[in-house]
């Protein structure tokens, strides 16, 4: 069986820090307090003269009804060089949107990036 590979392995934590549920602000008000995320796109890696860099950044976006991001804003970056790439990434996600009293609701979610 052959090793995964450095790459794989990154793409494959991002995705365990990433998917995990983000916090909806509004979360007491609503039945399924937090959107759930469908679709999340790995963002490139980012290689400056030979080195992969490294971070954490901080979005707040609204997922809306229908389940889409709207709104990005950045809140922090440890390393700005992500966060253009980061914030393309966010807004190709799609989410099971927050439910209240039975009907899909738009919701502002705040996300964190963890690129280590």
């Amino acid at each position: 069986m052959k090793a995964p590979t450095r790459s794989y392995l990154l793409s494959l934590a991002f995705l365990l820090v990433a998917t995990l549920p983000a916090y909806a602000a509004q979360n007491d008000l609503l039945d399924q307090p937090v959107p759930t995320v469908l679709r999340a796109i790995v963002p490139e890696r980012v290689e400056i003269l030979g080195f992969i860099q490294k971070g954490v950044v901080v979005f707040k976006f609204t997922v809306t009804a229908a389940g889409d991001v709207s709104d990005v804003k950045l809140v922090s970056s440890s390393n700005n060089v992500l966060n253009d790439g980061a914030e393309r990434t966010i807004e190709q996600w799609k989410f099971n949107p927050a439910i209240k009293h039975g009907e899909r609701v738009s919701c502002t979610v705040i996300q964190t990036l963890n690129f280590n």
